[in-house]
């Protein structure tokens, strides 16, 4: 990882790297798009079972190439291939079965050695394209003021990899989204297969939507976090202000925030109807706590809360912070402009 091994565009299991970021990333450049009157065409992959049927003699040649070798190669070869599956149907149970493809899941090294399987994939694509990887979610980018086939080439490339290198596509799971207003919303094709166009779809948890407005996702947090809220108000039975607190901030919160610089709405109706989670819960739980009635600021000091607008604009801050400073793989200079003009109080 510090010899930088791993692709830029490969945002999965390494340090610096997350989802936030991965969508911070191409998100700029779908709004430099709109911008700039460009059409933005979003191709999304789907690798049919890829932890699954990843092949072992593949994945240690990568790893050789990679320079991993000697000990560690034995290793993780013993790892990969001494694995045993049996099938079980009511009491009877198959013979046991030797696996030859696939990296496990649910451990640490599996999602890692996926990662260094797909790790070229990018390489092999153009400088126009703008790939995105977060372990096995793959999806490709591509603006432009006057269409050519240059994508549907792309596509072919990222097939013909996938074919290469013991991998699948799923056509039912890839999906196509288009963003600009006169976009011509082109056709693309997976072999013979016309990809399906979407006007939102689910990207590493958030839902975008072919306008950029999040409003979609929004309705789905909200939606989430009052079931969430109406759980806990059911399960918990404490007359304690601290404890109701420490609970919001363990299984709302993160339902309420998860990503939330990337999404973060200007526009009043969404910033009341995210914060009416907290007004609804706080006035809840004081009820719980056989309180009498307060105001929603001085419930959010009784619960040790702090709004959820304010919060929101911290996280901003702090990914603003991070970014600038270099605690992220994300390059400051693509995402920041620096006002060079001195302020009023500058000293002449």
């Amino acid at each position: 990882m510090e010899n930088n091994l791993f692709s830029q565009h490969q945002f999965g299991f390494i340090p610096k790297r997350s989802t936030t970021t991965q969508m911070i990333s191409i998100i700029t450049k779908w709004y430099e798009g709109l911008l700039n009157n460009q059409n933005t065409d979003i191709i999304y992959f789907d690798f049919q079972k890829a932890f699954d049927k990843v092949p072992i003699n593949y994945l240690l040649g990568k790893l050789h190439f990679y320079g991993i070798r000697g000990k560690i190669h034995r290793w993780i070869k013993n790892f990969l291939y001494n694995r045993t599956f049996s099938v079980r149907i009511n009491n009877d149970t198959s013979k046991i079965f030797y696996t030859h493809s696939g990296v496990p899941q649910g451990t640490i090294l599996g999602p890692l050695l996926f990662t260094i399987y797909i790790n070229d994939l990018p390489a092999k694509l153009g400088n126009q394209i703008t790939p995105s990887l977060y372990a096995d979610d793959l999806k490709i980018t591509y603006s432009y003021e006057i269409n050519s086939k240059l994508l549907q080439d792309e596509i072919n490339l990222v097939n013909d990899w996938a074919h290469k290198w013991g991998l699948a596509i799923a056509n039912n799971k890839s999906y196509v989204l288009y963003v600009g207003n006169k976009n011509p919303k082109t056709p693309y094709f997976i072999k013979d297969h016309k990809i399906e166009q979407v006007e939102l779809v689910k990207d590493l948890g958030i839902y975008v939507d072919n306008k950029l407005t999040f409003k979609k996702h929004i309705n789905m947090t909200c939606r989430n976090a009052f079931l969430r809220v109406h759980q806990l108000l059911r399960t918990i039975h404490t007359y304690n202000p601290k404890i109701w607190g420490n609970i919001f901030k363990t299984y709302v919160l993160p339902i309420l925030e998860y990503a939330s610089p990337i999404w973060n709405p200007k526009q009043k109706d969404l910033i009341k109807k995210l914060e009416r989670v907290q007004k609804f819960y706080t006035r809840s739980a004081l009820k719980k706590c056989r309180k009498t009635k307060l105001k929603y600021k001085d419930r959010l000091t009784l619960f040790q809360l702090e709004s959820l607008l304010f919060r929101r604009y911290y996280l901003d801050l702090i990914t603003i912070y991070k970014i600038y400073f270099n605690l992220t793989s994300l390059n400051p200079t693509e995402l920041f402009t620096l006002n060079s003009r001195p302020s009023r109080r500058h000293d002449s």
